[in-house]
């Protein structure tokens, strides 16, 4: 589905005589559309398009305001939020810095001006990393979600990684001594105020994919190193296909309690096709 031209509370493109090959409400201009800036509901009118470049993918900025809105929609209060931060200060006179794309706190973000950052670190609630695209989605998770959570001293807060196919979220579980961090889907994530374990997922929580092209060339990938012959790859994409509508059919009144569909790549072990078990 095409996403809209403009967002609410944004300017409306100026109409000109040039048409598009794509029907819109009255005829606006190529320029025109790539003139459209992106509206932030915490930081207002923006000067960042939502598309790149290349007028065909989003902007970094176009994917972190989805995410604001998704977190928005979870009840998450609008004056916690906060962009850009900084969640730790090293090197000589604290020059360098380990910041986070969003961060919530428990309480307006603007009682915490001019706290220190470990003061300001004890209120963050939820911590976010936002990428433009899937391709280091792996490196990203490990190398900036879960560090930015290790700073946080309440074990009840939880990360979200953000990209234009996936979105992930990830939480804390206390195993003995140790705290680690667990990862799961992204609607997992309860309203703001309830208990993380409370949410079940169901046929309402499933949103349409962002990209299905990406998403089908990334399982394909993946295959590639399990799965040799071409033809039998395709015949494995064919059946989580065929598996993936026929759980969207069977759970479409009552709770989807399976995790993730695509589970199955985490295993070292060749997968089976259904043909091959017994």
């Amino acid at each position: 589905m095409r996403e809209p031209l403009s967002t609410p509370n944004e300017p409306e493109p100026q109409q000109t005589g040039e048409a598009l090959p794509f029907p819109v409400s009255g005829t606006v201009s190529r320029q025109a559309i790539r003139d459209v800036k992106l509206y932030c509901p915490i930081r207002g009118q923006l000067k960042v398009s939502p598309k790149a470049k290349d007028q065909l993918t989003p902007t970094e900025e176009k994917l972190r305001i989805d995410c604001i809105r998704f977190l928005l929609k979870k009840k998450y209060p609008k004056p916690n939020f906060k962009v850009e931060t900084v969640l730790l200060r090293f090197g000589h006179g604290g020059r360098n810095s380990f910041r986070t794309d969003l961060v919530i706190f428990d309480c307006a973000a603007s009682e915490l001006q001019g706290v220190p950052i470990e003061k300001a670190k004890e209120h963050i609630v939820l911590v976010a990393e936002i990428k433009r695209d899937n391709t280091d989605a792996t490196e990203a998770k490990q190398m900036q979600v879960e560090p930015a959570m290790a700073f946080l001293p309440d074990s009840s807060a939880v990360g979200i990684y953000w990209d234009d196919i996936e979105q992930r979220l990830f939480y804390f579980v206390q195993e003995g001594h140790k705290r680690r961090i667990k990862e799961a889907p992204i609607n997992k994530l309860p309203d703001y105020g309830n208990e993380l374990h409370s949410t079940v997922l169901s046929f309402a929580d499933l949103q349409p994919a962002r990209n299905l092209l990406k998403l089908f060339r990334q399982i394909e990938d993946i295959l590639h190193t399990q799965v040799v012959d071409k033809s039998k790859r395709f015949v494995v994409l064919l059946q989580l296909l065929l598996l993936k509508l026929y759980d969207e059919q069977t759970h479409e009144i009552t709770p989807i309690r399976v995790a993730s569909t695509f589970r199955i790549f985490q295993s070292p072990r060749r997968p089976r096709l259904l043909s091959e078990r017994g």
